[in-house]
């Protein structure tokens, strides 16, 4: 997974959001900004990620959300890699 910063002022920031699996490519966008604590994706193209993954991405966004609200810089870039889960176990 990685998000790439696309803009930013100082209390808002705007990510690309790129998902891969074994089986698809999903590509979203978020807008995250400091003042009201909103965390918005996007329509994810061409469909959603599996649930663990949007998640995922969910979280890390929210990451990025307490990070600037702490008065730290937006990251150009963040990638995380997590191996697939088995969708019937819910596990690794």
């Amino acid at each position: 997974m990685e998000l790439t910063r696309v803009e930013s002022t100082g209390s808002t920031a705007r990510y690309a959001v790129d998902v891969e699996t074994s089986d698809a490519k999903h590509r979203a966008h978020v807008e995250i900004d400091t003042g009201t604590g909103r965390v918005e994706f996007a329509t994810w193209d061409p469909s959603s990620p599996p649930a663990w993954l949007s998640e995922l991405a969910t979280n890390l966004a929210k990451g990025l959300l307490r990070d600037a609200g702490a008065g730290r810089p937006w990251p150009r870039r963040v990638h995380r890699w997590r191996a697939e889960r088995d969708p019937a176990h819910g596990t690794r």
